[in-house]
């Protein structure tokens, strides 16, 4: 069964083309750590890059008494020799004395540094870090993982939702969890980008706005809300074994949960609909990397 996990860029940064608010005080992240803490959510997504959100968390875990398991991220490094060091500024940053998933942020650090890898598992014999993982956004790089990072490498990250349909449309997945390699799935609503205006939509690519209001349209029709179906697509796929939300505030928390928990309802029929309507998606559109600022 599919795990949800709260991701905490929102709490340490701006994030989010569809973020109005900002970054949330402490108060209101307290409040949506509480929320997602009293409505099962047992695992909080961060990276030592998000501003201060580790240490939101940490003094939220210290302050409240409630514990979460924690994946967290590695910065880009210059060097191996930095690694535990990074990972114990983390570590006092959260008031944990271990990591339970500990991933390279950067996939190039780990594609080209054996010696980094080589660092991460001694790190890991050690008991400092549970899982080692890297955040990737290519299935390319998936199959490299595969071929190549076997006894290194215990879980990925990857930008799954409806309108990036790669991952699908091969057997990675699949190869994937034969060999036990652990899935969360992150960008389910594109940073924000499905529920977004379309002034703001337009400035990431001309189409966008066309294949959003067609997936509209396909949801009005089967009679479904749009973030349910965004959530059943993720639910549908077994291989994906975490499934990763962000929030900026409490109501979101609660909204998100309750679009999750409902009865999945996602059909054969529907992946015909994505599949050959959104099938060559272009590149531009669902990498956040390539937006303009």
């Amino acid at each position: 069964m599919q795990k949800l996990v709260l991701g905490t860029a929102q709490l340490g940064m701006n994030y989010g083309i569809n973020n109005s608010i900002g970054q949330p005080s402490v108060e209101e992240a307290f409040d949506i750590l509480d929320t997602s803490y009293e409505n099962g959510i047992t695992i909080l997504d961060t990276a030592a890059g998000y501003g201060n959100s580790e240490e939101i968390i940490g003094r939220y875990m210290a302050e409240r008494n409630r514990d979460f398991i924690i994946s967290t991220k590695i910065p880009k490094i210059k060097s191996d020799t930095e690694i535990e060091d990074m990972l114990e500024k983390s570590l006092n940053k959260l008031s944990k004395n271990s990591i339970d998933y500990y991933f390279v942020h950067d996939y190039k650090d780990a594609e080209s540094r054996k010696g980094l890898l080589e660092k991460l598992k001694k790190v890991k014999s050690n008991g400092l870090i549970k899982n080692i993982g890297i955040s990737i956004y290519e299935p390319y790089q998936l199959e490299f993982i595969i071929n190549n990072m076997l006894g290194y490498i215990d879980c990925v990250q990857i930008p799954f939702n409806v309108f990036d349909l790669r991952w699908i449309n091969s057997n990675l997945l699949k190869l994937a969890k034969k060999i036990n390699l652990k899935i969360f799935a992150r960008s389910i609503f594109l940073q924000g980008l499905f529920f977004t205006d379309k002034e703001r939509i337009d400035l990431i690519h001309t189409d966008a706005f066309k294949y959003i209001s067609k997936l509209e349209n396909y949801c009005n029709e089967i009679n479904i809300p749009l973030k349910k179906l965004l959530f059943d697509f993720v639910k549908y796929n077994s291989e994906i074994d975490f499934a990763l939300i962000g929030c900026e505030t409490k109501k979101q928390v609660v909204d998100n949960i309750q679009y999750y928990n409902s009865n999945l309802s996602f059909k054969e029929e529907d992946l015909d609909f994505l599949k050959s309507n959104f099938f060559n998606i272009p590149n531009k559109l669902i990498d956040p990397r390539t937006w303009a600022k």
